[in-house]
Order: structure tokens, then C-alpha cells, then sequence
């Protein structure tokens, strides 16, 4: 671990859409702390901790324009750059990101050398990235993915490349794990205004997809075109959610009338709040709790 130089952000920084921080937290005492942070295009996620005891929890929502789901370079710099804890040095510092331009190559087909042809129809023209990939062993494929070459310079300020992963690739290890032995399951994480599916039969991984929406109705549609692609019946095989869902929310509300039950997954770590923040989902941590 080293501690990195804060990069430059302009005048505006985005106000958490969350933000949770123990009374007794101090930052002078980061380096027995572990910090954990996803990144995608539309939101941004940190968790710091000491054991189980859960220090600091902050979620940030990046505003994108319908049919634009591009990385907003400035309030991605915004966000990390404002954030004092990222250079600080911790126990264990992770940080996973969930890029939209992801895809799974069997490894009878994988070319390291080659990842960039796997996206050769999907990349504006003139764009920059950085491809990278990362074997999964349990279904004996490769996470290929290109990222903002941007964003991956804003990211690599503050994470070495060992402690960045691919969102993706974890929770397909996770899951299947926790995927019904008989028959199917269906998961989906929702992190800002991006899904990731995932759908296991007999715990073998038969669809990883992530979709990007704007309106609940968006994200209603995909849910139920996977259901649908797989001749699944919504009141044998619940989802399984974990991400930014309210049961309150017009989300939860629209999925109640096609889905008569969901289960929200909990985190992997049994992350301990205090009594003033125990009414959070603890759904809402799944993802982050596996990085």
C-alpha cells in the first residue's frame, strides 16, 4: 500500500446521495482499516471498516442523460478527487468496477493478445481504452472488458493494479455458490442505473448480462426478457436483488406486480452498524461486501 497524491477536481463535487460515518471514526487510524469502492458509469460506492464493525458507507449517483451511458469524466474526478480517504493507506484497499463495455469469452476462444477485436463493433471511433480480462475458473471463461482509458488513469491514482478487479467476475464466483443445486436462479444487482444479471442452472452460469436504464419500467422490461428467454415462471423462481432498491420505490413497487415474491440478498460479511444506522437494507451492501 502507498499513499497516493490527490489528483485535481473542479470547483463542483456531487453530494453523496448516502453518506454514514461513526461518531468515534478518525482517519488517523486508517491503516488498521480495510476500504472497499465500486465504480460504474452512473454511481459510485465506498465502504470502509475495521473487522466487522462497519466506519464509513457513502453512495454517490452520477446524473446520465437518457440513451448516454458514456463515463462522465468530470464528475468521476469530482467524486474521487473530493473523497479525503481514498490516499489514505489502508490494511486492505479493493476497489471493483462494473464498465459497460463487458463480455465472457469461452477459453478455447480467448486471445490475450487480441482483446481489443472482441469490442471492435461496439467502440466509438477515436475512443480510448484500456482492455483487460480475468479468468474465471468455475466456468472456464474469460471476463474480457474495456474501460475509459480516463477513468482507468482517475481509478489507478488511488488503487494499484492488483487490488482492481471486475465487478462482474466476483459476483459470478459468488453466486454460483449460492445458486439453488436443482434448477434455476436468477440474480440481479443494481448498481445506479445499471443491472447485472445473472442466471445459473444447477448452479452452472448460463447468462451474464448487464443492462443500462433510465425509467423502472426499463429495468421491469429486462428483468423480465431474461425470464422470459429462459421460460421461467416468475412465481416459481423469485429473483434474488441486491443493490440500490428501496421497498418503498417505484422500482420495488412496479417488480411486486409481476414478481409476487423477491429475495434481497445479504452481504457476504456479516458488516456491523451502528444503532442509528441499523435501518439500512443490508441488501444494499451485497455487492461491495464481495470486493
Amino acid at each position: 500500500m502507498h499513499l497516493c497524491a490527490r489528483i485535481q477536481f473542479p470547483a463542483f463535487v456531487l453530494t453523496p446521495l448516502f453518506a454514514f460515518q461513526r461518531p468515534d471514526f478518525s482517519t488517523d487510524y486508517t491503516s488498521s482499516a480495510d476500504l472497499r469502492l465500486v465504480v460504474s458509469d452512473s454511481a459510485v460506492s465506498l465502504l470502509v471498516s475495521k473487522g466487522q464493525h462497519v466506519q464509513v458507507v457513502k453512495c454517490w449517483q452520477i446524473p446520465v442523460p437518457e440513451h448516454h451511458f458514456n463515463p462522465n469524466e468530470a464528475e468521476l474526478r469530482g467524486i474521487l478527487g473530493s473523497e479525503r480517504l481514498l490516499p489514505r493507506i489502508f490494511l486492505y484497499k479493493s476497489c471493483a468496477i462494473n464498465p459497460s463495455l463487458t463480455t465472457l469469452v469461452p477459453r478455447r476462444l480467448f486471445d490475450e493478445r487480441s482483446l481489443d477485436q472482441y469490442f471492435k463493433l461496439l467502440i466509438k471511433p477515436g475512443g480510448k481504452y484500456v482492455y483487460q480480462s480475468a479468468h474465471i475458473p468455475s466456468i472456464d471463461a474469460y471476463l474480457v472488458w474495456a474501460l475509459d482509458q480516463t477513468q482507468h488513469h482517475l481509478i489507478s491514482q488511488y488503487f494499484e493494479a492488483s487490488q482492481i478487479s471486475h465487478l462482474g467476475a466476483t459476483m459470478i464466483e459468488k453466486l454460483a455458490k449460492e445458486s439453488p443445486t436443482e434448477g434455476y436462479g436468477v440474480f440481479a444487482n443494481i448498481h445506479g442505473q445499471r443491472m447485472q444479471c445473472l442466471v445459473f442452472d444447477r448452479r452452472q452460469l448460463v447468462l451474464y448480462n448487464s443492462y443500462e436504464f433510465v425509467k423502472p419500467a426499463d429495468l421491469l422490461y429486462y428483468l423480465l426478457l431474461v425470464y422470459k428467454q429462459f421460460e421461467l415462471n416468475p412465481a416459481n423462481i423469485p429473483p434474488q436483488i441486491s443493490g440500490g432498491i428501496l421497498e418503498d420505490s417505484e422500482v420495488y413497487r412496479l417488480l411486486m406486480r409481476y414478481f409476487p415474491k423477491i429475495v434481497f440478498l445479504k452481504p457476504d460479511r456479516n458488516f456491523q452498524f451502528t444503532d442509528d444506522a441499523k435501518n439500512l437494507p443490508a441488501h444494499f451492501w451485497f455487492d461491495i461486501s464481495i470486493v
